[in-house]
């Protein structure tokens, strides 16, 4: 991977948001992460920050939001990419220019699209299961 891509992957973005870790663990930094429900901007508990959590196994991969850029300690509160380039880790090949979602199965990885599913983003590098796949991370409902 060039020295530019991996700038773009690191340098801090305007799109970048703040999440608070509701998971109850740490989550690594790229990992694909999804919206806690349970505690959002609005909610009955005041919440100010809205809430992050891994994606449940067998869950909905639409309730992704982005990819952490940081770790984010359980409890805490870091920067997560919901637009732009971002590393993150492959469970299964991933080929360049492949569409990608977040793994349900084992979550924050992300794998392959499968259709008629929400799609995380495009990879832009490739690799095997275990290897960092640089993704422009566009999130898209029923891709």
């Amino acid at each position: 991977m060039s020295a530019t891509y991996d700038q773009l992957a690191q340098t801090p973005l305007a799109s970048d948001e703040t999440f608070k870790n509701y998971s109850g663990s740490d989550i690594p930094a790229n990992t694909a992460v999804a919206l806690d429900t349970t505690n959002y901007v609005g909610d009955s508990l005041g919440t100010t920050i809205p809430g992050i959590i891994l994606p449940a196994t067998g869950g909905n991969p639409s309730l992704c939001v982005g990819i952490t850029m940081d770790k984010i300690k359980a409890g805490q509160v870091g920067r997560v990419r919901p637009l732009g380039t971002a590393y993150a880790i492959a469970n299964g090949t991933i080929t360049p220019g492949q569409t990608v979602d977040a793994d349900v199965t084992t979550a924050g990885r992300i794998l392959a699209h499968t259709a008629a599913k929400a799609s995380l983003g495009q990879a832009r590098s490739g690799g095997a299961s275990g290897d960092p796949i640089l993704v422009f991370v566009n999130p898209a409902l029923n891709a």
